[in-house]
């Protein structure tokens, strides 16, 4: 990020605990112009990240085939 000249205001570590996920989640929507976001994106029941993210912002899920059939 820094090589794009991207500021980098924080970083954060947060393992399969929805509760901190979404604190982690809230920290950044507030303080932060961009969130990125690795890990934790898997069809497994251990990746909560996609239903947290999901929650936080209180919007659906949507799966849409279209991308589905280019990964």
């Amino acid at each position: 990020m820094n090589d794009l000249a991207i500021e980098v205001q924080g970083k954060a570590i947060v393992g399969d605990d929805r509760k901190r996920l979404a604190l982690a989640i809230e920290r950044g929507l507030k303080d932060a112009d961009l969130i990125v976001m690795t890990g934790g994106l898997g069809p497994t029941d251990d990746d909560i990240t996609r239903e947290t993210l999901a929650t936080v912002l209180d919007a659906p899920l949507v799966e849409r085939q279209e991308i589905l059939s280019l990964i």
